[in-house]
């Protein structure tokens, strides 16, 4: 079900933050002094809509998502013609996937 990847992925982030914050806690405490400036600027706490003005704790969020990725985000491709990319020739019929992290 589309729910039980959901509950999976938020497992997985929450105990690779868990597993992140012991083994660098210097991130944490800039993730937090992040936040606590926002806070007493605004007098409230940030909404999604206001990610950009955090932007340690946005990148903290993706690098947890790449480190704890429960499954692939994507399926792969195959090429159906020779193709060229940055001087490599790829021949037809290979099969790709995507960086999911």
């Amino acid at each position: 079900s589309p729910h039980a990847h959901v509950c999976a992925q938020t497992v997985s982030t929450l105990c690779s933050f868990y597993l992140a914050i012991c083994l660098f806690p210097a991130a944490k405490f800039k993730a937090q002094a992040e936040i606590d400036a926002f806070v007493e600027r605004m007098h409230r706490c940030p909404t999604l809509d206001e990610k950009e003005q955090l932007p340690f704790l946005c990148a903290l969020i993706t690098e947890l998502y790449r480190w704890g990725l429960v499954a692939p985000l994507g399926i792969p491709h195959c090429f159906v013609a020779d193709a060229e990319y940055e001087g490599h020739i790829i021949p037809a019929g290979t099969s790709i996937l995507i960086n999911a992290g």
